[in-house]
This record gives structure tokens, sequence and C-alpha cells, in this order.
């Protein structure tokens, strides 16, 4: 395997006490030695209760394509395949007065809560979701302060698009999916994201943008179509595993990155990179490169 690796040199804030991160929306994710916090300026207070358990499902109603809508805080999220209904979801908390709400808007599934917490600690907030295996899905999740576990094996994915903000995010291909992926869109703050199995997934274009956190794309031993990558980074690390037999290019568009390669398996012209067997490999990987401070290394 060739490891790209991405990284910034400011990536030691993640070791810091008393990080603060401003985003967007009136979010602040501060992190100590012990947690990570969310602070949402315009929510509520959050109270720990006892346990609840809510259940939601639903049938087919001639959906021939489910777009999902994710935007939840504070969770344990796991999503996987169902063969019979066309949503099946059950969540586990310990939040007081807690309303997970689902709904289904003819093709569009929404999955969120209807309040923000102003202060996240440790709670239990336990969402278990599974989503047809029958038709093409597309995917928009929202996540803050979360852990996340999808293992989309057997799913139709057509489209990916994450904005995750303090998460640790597993993703996997088990098998080959069987519909057109055409993008992965990554937006990373204060997190780690890995996707395992994108041979599997096959996307036409992968796009990632990561602060303060960590991304890892895992291609596996084959890839079946030509792929562009476009990496953006401040304060991260973003890897890539390939197979030794893709073509590989390198667009660095950025004075302030360090790439660090084998020159002997890599022409240079102007800051672009061909690997040696560019031309005559059968599918080839574009990643071009932005932000500043970065320091890339290809084994």
């Amino acid at each position: 395997m060739r490891k790209i690796l991405a990284l910034t040199l400011m990536i030691a804030i993640l070791g810091l006490t008393g990080c603060v991160i401003d985003l967007n929306d009136g979010l602040n994710i501060s992190v100590d030695d012990q947690n990570i916090s969310i602070d949402i300026n315009s929510g509520e207070a959050m109270e720990i209760g006892k346990m609840n358990t809510y259940k939601s499902e639903f049938d087919f109603e001639g959906q021939e394509k489910l777009d999902v809508k994710i935007d939840l805080n504070a969770v344990d999220i796991d999503i996987r395949k169902n063969d019979d209904k066309l949503f099946k979801g059950v969540v586990t908390s310990n939040i007081k007065n807690y309303d997970p709400m689902i709904e289904l808007d003819e093709d569009t599934l929404y999955i969120k809560q209807k309040s923000s917490f102003r202060s996240l600690r440790k709670i239990n907030n336990d969402w278990d979701i599974e989503i047809t295996d029958k038709i093409p899905v597309t995917l928009d999740i929202n996540l803050n302060a979360s852990k996340n576990d999808f293992d989309l094996t057997g799913l139709k994915i057509e489209e990916i698009e994450m904005f995750l903000n303090a998460t640790d995010t597993e993703v996997q291909f088990d098998k080959k999916n069987e519909a057109d992926l055409s993008n992965i869109s990554l937006d990373v703050n204060a997190g780690d994201v890995e996707i395992v199995g994108l041979d599997y997934a096959a996307p036409q274009e992968i796009e990632v943008k990561v602060n303060a956190g960590n991304v890892t794309l895992e291609f596996g031993n084959n890839i079946s179509r030509n792929i562009e990558i476009t990496l953006q980074g401040n304060a991260a690390k973003t890897t890539i595993d390939l197979p030794d037999n893709v073509g590989i290019s390198i667009d660095k568009r950025t004075n302030l990155a360090n790439l660090d390669i084998n020159n002997a398996l890599f022409e240079k012209d102007d800051d672009i990179y061909k690997s040696e067997n560019y031309e005559t490999a059968e599918y080839k990987v574009d990643i071009t490169i932005r932000g500043s401070l970065y320091d890339v290394e290809i084994e």
C-alpha cells in the first residue's frame, strides 16, 4: 500500500488544554484533558433523567429513492442496512424530556432533535438506525459531539455529505456499492473520521475539508474507476491508502505545503507530481492539495 499523509504542523493543538474553537451558528468546541464540550449559544440547558426508549419505523409507500437528512447533537449513532422496512430506528436516551424527531415526507427522511442543548456533558444517547437496501439513498449528515459507526455495506449509496464537529466517526463498505456514488464530501472540525472500503464504494469524487481533526481514507487493493480527491486542511491530518498499481497525480496548490515523496517514483512539472506509472495505469487518482502549513508524505 502507498500511504498519502496530509498533515498540518499545527496538529499539536489537539493535545492542548483550554483550547476553544469557534464555529458557525454559535457553536463553540472546548477541549480539556478529560472532555470535549460543545456549547450552543441558542440552545436550552440539558438535564439527565432515567433511560427511555423511542421507536420508529416506516414501510414503503412507492418511494424510488430516499434522501436521508440527519441533524443531531451528543449522540452515539449506528447506521446499517435494513432488508425489509424503508426505515427502522431505536433511540435510547437518559436526557430528560428528550424529544427525538423522525419524519418521512414523501422520499425525504428527517432525523433530528427538536431542541439544541446549550451544554453537553456525559450522557447516554444511543441511536440505532436501519435504512433500506432496496432503493438508492443519499446521506446528508450534520453531527456534533458524537460517536458514529456507519456500516454502509449493502446500501445503494448515491451521495454522501457529512458536516462533523468533535466526532469520532467510522464508515465502512465491505462489498460493492450497487449504486453510482458521485461524491463524498467531508467537512470535519476537531474530530476523527475513518472511511474504509472505498474501493467497494467507488466514488467519483472525494472532497475533504478538515480543521483540527484527522481523516483517513482507505481504498483497499483495487480501484474500479478514476477518482478525483480534493484536500483542504488546517491544523489537521489526512491519510490516504491507495493500491500500488494506481496512477497518482498530485497538484500542490499552496506554497506552504511540504511534499515528502520517493522522488524516484514521481516526475515533477512545476507543482504537479505524477507517479511513473500514471500514463499506463488503468485507473488514476488525481489529488489536489490546498491549505496552509501542510506536510504531505507519500509512502
